[in-house]
């Protein structure tokens, strides 16, 4: 049986789910995406993502060395903005909302 209002059936699988498959390289970033921001991103989120960050539209939060970078994306699905960890245009991570983070957001981006 599955409940409309979360699409989640008994043994709580969350239909929506069923079929896709995260590859393994990016398997560490949903995880932490989902543990520290409770978002399961949507097919083509994750996509839409990486063009954000390759693209310059994520908003760059601090360059580190070694083609290293935090970016703060807005995920237009949630309206969740998140703090991604890169490296060489790959997803490290999802990094915790921290106060130093949620700063140096504002300082730069002032909203």
């Amino acid at each position: 049986m599955n409940d409309e209002t979360t699409n989640r059936s008994d043994d709580g699988f969350d239909q929506r789910l069923n079929g896709w498959c995260i590859r393994q390289p990016t398997w560490h970033f949903h995880q932490k995406l989902y543990e520290r921001y409770g978002i399961v991103m949507v097919h083509g989120e994750f996509t839409e993502m990486m063009n954000d960050i390759r693209l310059g539209r994520a908003e760059l939060i601090e360059r580190q060395p070694g083609r290293r970078a935090i970016h703060a994306v807005l995920l237009t699905r949630c309206w969740k903005r998140v703090f991604v960890a890169t490296k060489k245009d790959r997803v490290v991570t999802a990094l915790p909302p921290t106060p130093r983070l949620r700063r140096k957001w504002r300082r730069n981006y002032g909203r």
